[in-house]
């Protein structure tokens, strides 16, 4: 299997009478550079070559492992004007690939999905991560193409983003529950499968369609790709969720499949790292306020 990875990436000076405040122009730069290079040292960690060392004696032997599923992955990171922080990240060569466009800022996810079309046939799964997002599972893939084998190209699972911290009363925060006003009607009509629940490791997981479904990214199997390319809508760059960042992760996906999450009392079954703590960081101040 290989996996394609798109990245949108942006650093721009801070908007004083910005009513959302983007990590992309409002974060600390450092921590920006960590979690963006956590994000790619992941990917290839988890999904590019490993081996197993043997010994015998005084030799040392490694030999490939993990070689059953996933067997390479590419990462595009995704940026405009000029205004990034990847010289910052000491990478190795080959750990991503830099490909700037012409685009507003805000619409850089939208390149994204144009970068993903144009690669089309050459990958298992193509995938769309905000720059602040870490694959910390091994078996992220794996439980994706089970569930897509089970439940067909019409449906779509999308991890539980989460934040981790030491000082705060949780020691993981999920944070994608929140309900949003003017919802798409697409994610809150009646359906005849609103959840989707069985047996896995000696428990029972449960699979939801919440009525908030963003999660900052989205992966699509080579059919489920194809799919989501015929539709007229396809680079239409509708930005009527929420704003455009939240739309470019989550907006088409929406328009063309059923999306699954993890129920919260299985939250940990599919997820992913918020690596900054934004939300989390405003739970442990409302806390110490109370």
């Amino acid at each position: 299997m290989r996996i394609l990875i798109t990245i949108p990436h942006y650093c721009g000076p801070p908007k004083p009478d910005a009513t959302v405040r983007y990590g992309s122009t409002h974060g600390d730069q450092a921590d920006r550079v960590t979690a963006l290079r956590d994000a790619i040292i992941a990917c290839h960690r988890h999904f590019g070559p490993q081996g197993m060392m043997h010994s015998q004696g005084a030799k040392r032997i490694v030999r490939r492992s993990n070689t059953g599923f996933v067997t390479g992955i590419d990462v595009v990171v995704v940026t405009t004007g000029g205004r990034h922080l990847l010289d910052a990240l000491d990478l190795p060569a080959g750990f991503f690939e830099h490909q700037p466009v012409d685009a507003a800022p805000m619409m850089l996810g939208f390149a994204c999905h144009k970068v993903l079309a144009e690669r089309l046939g050459r990958y298992d799964y193509y995938g769309y991560i905000e720059d602040d997002l870490v694959i910390e599972d091994a078996s992220f893939f794996d439980k994706l193409s089970i569930f897509n084998k089970v439940h067909g190209e019409s449906s779509v699972l999308l991890p539980n983003r989460y934040e981790t911290a030491l000082v705060s009363n949780y020691r993981k925060l999920y944070i994608d529950r929140a309900m949003l006003e003017h919802l798409p009607i697409q994610s809150v009509e009646g359906d005849d499968r609103r959840i989707i629940q069985g047996p896995f490791l000696n428990r029972t997981l449960v699979l939801e369609r919440p009525s908030n479904p963003h999660s900052g990214c989205f992966f699509l199997d080579e059919r489920q790709m194809r799919i989501w390319r015929s539709r007229p809508f396809f680079l239409d760059r509708d930005t009527s969720f929420v704003g455009p960042l939240e739309s470019a992760a989550t907006l088409g996906i929406l328009k063309t499949f059923k999306i699954f999450k993890p129920h919260e009392s299985c939250a940990s079954f599919l997820e992913i790292r918020h690596a900054c703590n934004r939300y989390l960081e405003q739970e442990v101040k409302t806390i110490a306020d109370g």
